[in-house]
């Protein structure tokens, strides 16, 4: 089953982690990075079935809260929040 857990550390100041799991038979996968206003800021597509961990270098971003979602073939499969702290 398709899951994506909290990222690591968090909050977290230049680089964070999250974990992930996409299944044999999806077909696209991808990690999206929103801010608080829903706008989009980072499309991360997934190219490897199974687990996984994205690591993922945020010092082009603001201090403040984020919202990122695992979202494979179309589906929300799950939606956490980050915090960068500079």
């Amino acid at each position: 089953e398709a899951f994506i857990k909290q990222n690591v550390p968090n909050p977290f100041e230049n680089e964070t982690s999250i974990e992930y799991f996409v299944p044999d038979n999806a077909t696209n996968a991808s990690i999206n990075i929103y801010n608080v206003s829903g706008q989009l800021i980072k499309n991360i597509v997934i190219d490897s079935k199974g687990s996984g961990v994205l690591k993922i270098n945020t010092q082009d971003l603001q201090s403040g809260a984020y919202i990122y979602q695992l979202v494979i073939d179309s589906q929300t499969i799950g939606s956490k929040q980050m915090i960068q702290a500079k």
